[in-house]
């Protein structure tokens, strides 16, 4: 049997994945299994960049033949890209937060 979900978008441009509204402060905040307990980081998204290098952009490489499925190919696509913060005084961190 199959699962099947509907993924509404609510009006602060978030997925409604059944946690409700969560906010800090009246700010959206999002769950990462990266962040360790006790912590709150804070993301000015007016000081982030997406920054990507146009000469390996999406590059597609070759076509290639998948092992044992001769009817079916494959092809790589390489981007090189990353994700800068042009003023780390804009962003925040809460530690020390307890239960």
């Amino acid at each position: 049997m199959v699962e099947i979900a509907r993924i509404m978008i609510s009006d602060k441009k978030l997925a409604d994945l059944g946690f409700g509204d969560l906010a800090f402060k009246g700010r959206p905040i999002t769950w990462s299994p990266s962040c360790p307990d006790g912590y709150m980081y804070f993301l000015n998204t007016n000081y982030i960049n997406f920054i990507y290098d146009p000469a390996v952009y999406f590059k597609m490489g070759q076509w290639l033949p998948i092992v044992n499925q001769p009817e079916d190919r494959v092809v790589h696509v390489m981007t090189a890209c990353n994700l800068v913060i042009s003023n780390a005084r804009k962003h925040g961190v809460i530690f020390n937060i307890s239960e």
